[in-house]
């Protein structure tokens, strides 16, 4: 037997090889994706080592028919080397993902770098021995073949208790049988080596044991492959198992998304009725009467055919009833008008949470009314951005169970709701500014006008009617320059191309030709502007300066006649005086719209001091062109500046602007400078402190930073002459407002603070909303802060604050 074993070894090789090299197929076909078992991530490794270990043994098949070809020999060696590597890397890692507490233990100890160690130890061995791939072979074998597959057959022992799947799936056996199998393999493999003189291997070798067995030890190493083969085809069941599972739980997936597409299909339809009912040109409350008639009509969710919809009282904690189905007078009268916390549409309404009760005999539902049925509730409520705007309620079979998906649909509704009632919020309050804003236009005592680049007025004011004689139907058929001849039908043309094509602010002075011919000597200033997107207009405003040209020859006049005696002088001078007068009431167009808002009052009374301060130049002899040239055109800025305000009203900073760079301190320096006097009038200090010389650099809409800056201080000033008014500050009380620049952490920050008394605690949080103020109707109308509070946040993106400091207030800009 020894002898017919002796000449063909090599069906023993051929058979060993094809157990390991189908064992590593088998691995590397099986799915692991997604596993929850640890052995997945590892058992690759095994893998290699079976496909690359039978490699080896059909090298030595092949060496063994032809053992002149010494390549053979070398591949041989290296798929050896290799796989042993694999293995015990994978018997390494096996004790490490075991539960058990010594074996993890034993695991810390078997660093990743001990392969590499004996590795390289493997490679000096050979490289410095006489017989170096023999020599190689059998450290191999003892420091890798051997611990590698005691390692494994510990591991396999061990893990088959870690997971109850293991037991349920009965495969604990292919385990035992793996950890026995390499347990053999340790000794058939790992001490059986071929014969040399490293260790004990000139005794205990492949060649004593033919010797001693006369069977060679490579036929006990190819059973023991076939065995480790089947035990490891046994534990890749768990992974055959686990792709099963995942499969069916994908059918189960499939089949829940199907149910849920139907379903979500049904509440989009049901959300796009609503979103239809929403465009229809009726009142919000019709509106709503017909969303609560298409909720209670479906029919997938148990509802009974009663409920109502409450909208929230604006500036007020009660919830009033807009649309309501089914409802008796004596339920309507119990539950028209219902408080924050009262009842459960209150309770909702105080903490913009669900409520669901089964039974109107819970304790939360405390209003009855006559002949009330059993029922139970969904509560909603209706919410945008945290702020409550009404609620919906819909009446349950009593012991209704709640249903995840129908309170989800149920907020789906609420939520749509919420858009529909802040869109008709937002289009009342449009049609309210677009009314305020024709009201200004048709109240200015200049000439006011708007027309887009073709040349076509899209409106105007009545001014331009009565001062040129044109009807509306003349007006609208003709193009701006229609009404100049001569240069000024050039200047006029000039200024437009210019306006258009820079997108910049000019003035002109031209000769405005009425429809029976007169020429009206007129100041005009032309603002570039975007209505929509991509469609230019220029909005101009013109003044009639016939009194001031008057003035002027008059002025001239009395410069070519100092000489006329005292009497004509003085006659003058009154004379002069009535049409400074005049001029005064020409020149302050923002007399009429003060009633409406404060942002007029300082341009106001900058004007009034520029007239005053002329008077004076009067009479101390400074009078002269240059100077009434430079006050014209300081009055005229002025106006520009409330002309502005006007269409910052007018389309409340509607996004239309260009950005540029703003530097901080700069335009607050321009805005102390041009009210500083005003401030100085009224005993009020006002400063500016920076951290350290630094640029203050932002980008921004330059003049809207101004009208806020502007709009603080002015109100504060207003704080403190209220005080002063009340009583609650001394009348000689110093008024003292500090603005401060410095860096944090990259950004600018902007406080002003004032020492007016601060802002009551009870209104604090409203100071920012529309319409809201606390002066009276002739002194304010909410639009200031509100105002300020969009250009910073919405148009600019920076942050804009209030507080209460001692002794006043702190507005906090952080750019």
């Amino acid at each position: 037997m020894e002898q017919w074993f002796r000449h063909n070894l090599d069906y023993v090789f051929l058979v060993y090889g094809l157990a390991f090299v189908v064992m590593g197929i088998l691995i590397f076909a099986q799915n692991r994706d997604e596993s929850v078992f640890k052995l997945s991530g590892i058992i690759g490794l095994l893998g290699a080592f079976a496909f690359i270990h039978g490699m080896n043994e059909w090298f030595d098949m092949l060496q063994f028919i032809h053992p002149s070809v010494k390549i053979l020999k070398i591949l041989g060696w290296i798929c050896l080397v290799t796989s042993f590597s694999f293995l015990f890397e994978f018997g390494r890692r096996i004790l490490a993902i075991n539960k058990n507490k010594t074996l993890k233990n034993i695991s810390s100890y078997l660093s990743w770098w001990i392969t590499p160690i004996i590795l390289v130890a493997i490679f000096v061995v050979s490289y410095t021995s006489d017989d170096g791939l023999n020599s190689g072979q059998i450290v191999t074998r003892y420091f890798l073949a051997f611990p590698g597959s005691i390692f494994t057959a510990i591991g396999f022992y061990f893990y088959r208790n870690d997971d109850v799947i293991i037991r349920r799936l009965r495969v604990t056996k292919y385990f035992l049988l793996a950890s026995v199998s390499f347990l053999m393999y340790a000794f058939w493999g790992g001490l059986f080596v071929p014969k040399g003189t490293l260790f004990i291997s000139s005794v205990l070798n492949a060649d004593a044991f033919l010797s001693f067995v006369h069977i060679p030890v490579q036929l006990f190493r190819a059973i023991t492959a076939v065995i480790i083969t089947i035990s490891i085809v046994g534990v890749l069941k768990l992974f055959n198992w686990e792709s099963k599972r995942q499969l069916q739980d994908s059918y189960e997936n499939i089949a829940k998304s199907k149910e849920r597409i139907v379903y979500d299909a049904k509440i989009q339809e049901v959300i796009n009725n609503i979103l239809k009912i929403s465009l229809l040109p009726i009142s919000l409350e019709e509106q709503l009467k017909q969303i609560l008639n298409l909720i209670m009509s479906v029919s997938w969710i148990s509802l009974q055919s009663k409920g109502c919809i409450y909208v929230c009282v604006e500036n007020s904690n009660v919830l009033k009833i807009m649309a309501y189905h089914n409802f008796n007078a004596a339920h309507l009268d119990t539950c028209k008008d219902l408080p924050f916390g009262e009842c459960l549409c209150g309770l909702v309404a105080a903490t913009k949470n669900v409520v669901f009760v089964s039974t109107a005999e819970d304790v939360k539902h405390t209003l009855r009314y006559k002949d009330m049925q059993p029922h139970g509730h969904y509560c909603i409520p209706i919410v945008s951005n945290d702020r409550l705007l009404g609620v919906i309620n819909v009446y349950l079979n009593e012991g209704h169970k709640q249903d995840i998906e129908e309170e989800g649909f149920l907020t789906n509704v609420a939520n749509t709701i919420a858009g529909i009632i802040l869109r008709k919020v937002a289009e009342a309050k449009i049609f309210k500014e677009k009314m305020f804003s024709e009201k200004i236009i048709s109240l200015l005592p200049g000439i006011f006008y708007l027309f887009d680049s073709d040349g076509r007025y899209i409106s105007w004011n009545r001014n331009l009617e009565d001062v040129t004689g044109y009807s509306y139907e003349d007006i609208e058929k003709m193009k701006p320059e229609e009404f100049f001849i001569g240069e000024s039908k050039k200047d006029v043309i000039k200024a437009i191309r210019y306006v258009f094509s820079t997108k910049e602010n000019t003035s002109i002075e031209a000769d405005m030709r009425t429809k029976d011919g007169r020429l009206i000597p007129c100041y005009f200033n032309g603002f570039y502007i975007e209505l929509e997107e991509d469609k230019p207009c220029l909005i101009g405003i013109g003044l009639d300066i016939s009194q001031r040209k008057n003035l002027e020859n008059r002025l001239r006049d009395l410069n070519e006649n100092l000489g006329l005696k005292v009497e004509q002088e003085t006659e003058k001078r009154r004379q002069h005086e009535q049409l400074l007068i005049q001029q005064s009431k020409m020149a302050s167009m923002g007399e009429m719209i003060s009633i409406i808002s404060h942002q007029w009052r300082q341009p106001l009374s900058a004007l009034s001091t520029i007239l005053q301060d002329l008077t004076d130049a009067y009479d101390y002899g400074e009078l002269d062109k240059e100077y009434l040239n430079h006050t014209v055109d300081t009055s005229v800025q002025q106006i520009m500046f409330m002309s502005k305000t006007i269409d910052d009203f007018r389309k409340f900073l509607m996004p239309s602007k260009i950005k540029s760079e703003i530097d901080v301190k700069r335009a607050i320096e321009d805005i102390l400078s041009m009210f500083s006097g005003i401030f100085k009038k009224d005993n009020i200090t006002v400063t500016l402190y920076e951290d350290r010389a630094d640029t203050y650099i932002a980008t921004g809409y330059p003049n809207e930073f101004k009208q806020v800056i502007l709009n603080i201080i002015n109100n504060a000033r207003d704080a403190i002459l209220i005080g002063r008014d009340e009583g609650l500050l001394d009348r000689d009380y110093v008024g003292v407002i500090d603005l401060r620049i410095k860096k944090e952490q990259g950004k600018i920050i902007l406080t002003i603070v004032d020492n007016g008394g601060g802002i009551p605690e009870d209104i604090i949080g409203k100071i920012f909303d529309p319409y809201f103020t606390t002066k009276s109707t002739d002194s304010g109308t909410g639009i200031g802060l509100y105002m300020s509070k969009t250009i910073i946040e919405n148009n600019m993106g920076w942050k804009l604050n209030a507080r209460n400091i001692a002794g006043g207030a702190e507005f906090r800009i952080e750019i």
